[in-house]
């Protein structure tokens, strides 16, 4: 495991879907940027899904799927048009803010369709302990809470739609479909982070917190977008939320997290 084989050599295609619908058409040139200044070497196809808003800059181009009904209909509409066995699936909204080690990206992905794996979050969250046949990568036991997540992560195409119900939002998704991941082997998540991101926008608004770095990473980032900054209240109420989320992780063990959350809502 962990031999680099080259990803022409392994001949297994990966799709880049960018999960996004024309109310957030704002946002992607930024995102197109910034992807492409930290992962040119990407090899696949790229593309962001729309509702009716066509859209072709830098390599992406978009996946049209008619009136937007909810995050996981147009997911769902969008993988029916995707002929890849693999998807590397992203949100408009988090940006890479640091470069892709391009071998290292394809040495994971080698091992995790040597594995047969189904999903593999390539953001440390949540952590695993439990060694997979890869130096790179742990396996997500089931019950873990959040054990399949809407951003950032490899899957295996069939498996991510046969978890999708139509009427969930994203925030629904990462909530309830870790517990429909339970009758699947082959989850799996990095040992390290392999992604740096910069999340731009919460509930419609640009996340207080991530205006300096957003100046720095997108200079004239003003040019494309024209969304409000959260208020300092906005701003308060959301590192509240964020503390408890870390304290939460830190307190309560991991395989109790589920169990402890389903009591608390």
């Amino acid at each position: 495991m962990g031999e680099y084989l080259g990803y022409m050599e392994n001949k297994v295609p990966l799709t880049l879907i960018v999960n996004s619908c024309d109310n957030y058409s704002d946002l992607w040139k930024m995102f197109v940027d910034t992807f492409e200044k930290n992962f040119p070497d990407f090899e696949g196809d790229k593309r962001i899904i729309s509702n009716h808003k066509t859209f072709e800059y830098q390599g992406f181009t978009s996946l049209g799927v008619g009136d937007d009904v909810s995050w996981s209909s147009n997911l769902i509409k969008a993988l029916d048009s995707i002929s890849t066995e693999y998807i590397l699936l992203a949100i408009d909204d988090l940006f890479l803010k640091e470069k892709v080690k391009y071998k290292s990206f394809y040495e994971i992905f080698n091992d995790f369709v040597s594995l047969d794996g189904n999903y593999l979050k390539m953001i440390v969250a949540p952590r695993s302990s439990v060694r997979a046949k890869s130096r790179y990568f742990n396996v997500l036991e089931k019950g873990t809470l959040y054990r399949s997540t809407a951003v950032l992560a490899i899957w295996r195409k069939s498996v991510l739609k046969e978890m999708l119900i139509e009427e969930e939002n994203a925030w629904e998704f990462e909530e309830n479909s870790a517990s429909r991941s339970d009758c699947y082997d082959g989850f799996y998540v990095v040992r390290t982070n392999f992604f740096t991101t910069l999340h731009m926008v919460v509930r419609g608004k640009v996340l207080r917190k991530s205006v300096k770095e957003l100046q720095q990473l997108v200079p004239n980032w003003r040019e494309h977008t024209a969304r409000e900054v959260q208020t300092k209240s906005d701003a308060m109420r959301q590192a509240f939320k964020d503390l408890r989320h870390l304290l939460f992780g830190i307190l309560v063990p991991s395989k109790l997290r589920r169990r402890v959350k389903r009591f608390f809502v």
